[in-house]
């Protein structure tokens, strides 16, 4: 696969799997589904509801911080931006 990591949000998701997120079967059946085309990391974001984390040796659905959102303009641009540099960083 020429893809390493895949950060959908659940609508992102269905509409690549045709698989609906309603509750955590249906976040591990797509996380499932993009690990089956060789993609090696699927975070499937829910906004205010959490996130969903897969690789082919483990998953967890993460917790979301409560905050009181003013705007959410660019959330998951700012979610994706924040994992890569830990990401980055865990490499150092």
């Amino acid at each position: 696969s020429l893809i390493d990591i895949i950060v959908p949000n659940e609508t992102e998701a269905e509409l690549l799997s045709g698989i609906k997120v309603t509750n955590e079967q249906s976040m591990k059946d797509n996380a499932n589904y993009f690990l089956s085309l060789g993609i090696k990391t699927v975070l499937i974001t829910l906004g205010k509801q959490d996130t969903y984390f897969a690789t082919k040796n483990q998953s967890q659905h993460i917790e979301a911080y409560k905050v009181n959102a003013i705007d959410t303009t660019a959330a998951g641009d700012t979610f994706i931006g924040a994992f890569v540099s830990r990401l980055n960083k865990s490499q150092d």
